[in-house]
């Protein structure tokens, strides 16, 4: 009886340890999954920041009105309103 609480308490602890290392194990993997999408949606969101940036420069905004048929405006393209105030 002896040896069977010794070889019971031995084998318990010999699970308990490779499920602890296992349980790490699993840990590591899912960190580095997690870690790897984080560095890709870091990287997705500043191409979407650089084409946020790229659609607000002026050349590009006048090269896709040019593309959709829009002409520039000229100076005799704009009209100046004059409201009298009533006295």
């Amino acid at each position: 009886m002896k040896y069977f609480s010794i070889a019971f308490l031995l084998t318990v602890f010999v699970i308990l340890y490779v499920w602890q290392n296992v349980e790490v194990m699993k840990i590591r993997m899912d960190f580095r999954r997690l870690n790897k999408t984080k560095q890709e949606l870091v990287m997705k969101n500043d191409r979407i920041r650089y084409d946020i940036e790229r659609y607000r420069h002026l050349d590009i905004i006048a090269q896709r009105a040019e593309k959709q048929g829009r002409e520039t405006m000229k100076p005799t393209d704009v009209v100046v309103l004059v409201a009298k105030e009533k006295k």
